[in-house]
């Protein structure tokens, strides 16, 4: 976790990561709309450092115990595409010790068996694969066998670029831990999104869906009319209405209770 922006309008936790397809963070897309202490918490990256396996509650409430200073707690959490189930503990957690802690998710999604495989095959087809892997078909996708298989795919497409095997080696395990990483946060965030303390705000695009084991009115999104792929990119408007909506609710928990 580290503080990317110092400000005069209160404290945000942003939970976010950096993409395989290098999309524009959440934090990089909201800084220039807001006058907030903004920290930062990318999983991800935590994750490829440790090499521990992905334990959602385990990460939750490591980033919960280092914001219990009253000088330090958010004053409002936001999470990104599949880091909302992350950001909804967070503010839970935060929320269970003291005040409620209002979350704010963007472009929310929700991993399952399916769309984990089909990011696996997206990381394959980047490394030059075509063909299906054993790990790629039907059933409950594995860490385990997800990265084996990409460690075949890293080293044959190496010694396909002309390495000497030892190299294609040290390359591959250059590589292999920040999938490896991925793809357990994937795994890990499948498991159903806890209620949160207080409603979320929610502001995502036209194709995204609430969690389904949650009642219909706790999911009321505000819908822009485009992709979500495209929300944090140069030129859409949903970065300064996120910005807008989190500072609001910052101002309010400044208000005397």
């Amino acid at each position: 976790m580290e503080q990317v922006a110092s400000g005069s309008g209160g404290r945000l936790l942003v939970v976010d990561f950096r993409r395989p397809d290098a999309r524009p963070t959440l934090t990089a897309a909201l800084l220039p709309h807001l006058d907030l202490t903004v920290c930062r918490a990318d999983p991800v990256s935590d994750l490829t450092a440790s090499g521990r396996p992905a334990d959602l509650e385990e990460l939750a409430s490591a980033y919960a115990n280092r914001l219990t200073a009253p000088a330090q707690r958010p004053d409002v959490v936001a999470g990104y595409c599949n880091a909302g189930t992350l950001a909804l503990r967070v503010a839970r957690l935060l929320s269970d010790r003291d005040r409620e802690v209002p979350c704010v998710l963007v472009d929310p999604s929700w991993p399952t068996g399916a769309s984990i495989r089909a990011e696996f095959a997206a990381i394959r087809a980047s490394l030059g694969v075509t063909r299906p892997g054993p790990a790629a078909e039907a059933g409950e996708p594995t860490v385990e066998a997800m990265t084996r298989q990409l460690r075949r795919d890293l080293l044959a497409m190496f010694a396909g670029d002309g390495d000497e095997p030892d190299e294609a080696e040290i390359a591959a395990a250059a590589l292999l831990p920040r999938y490896r990483a991925w793809l357990g946060f994937l795994i890990a965030s499948s498991a159903p999104p806890p209620a949160p303390a207080v409603d979320p705000l929610v502001i995502c695009g036209r194709e995204a869906v609430g969690p389904g084991a949650w009642p219909a009115d706790r999911w009321r999104p505000t819908v822009l009319d485009l992709p979500g792929a495209d929300l944090l990119q140069p030129g859409s408007p949903a970065p300064e209405l996120v910005a807008r909506r989190i500072a609001a609710l910052a101002d309010l928990r400044g208000l005397p209770s």
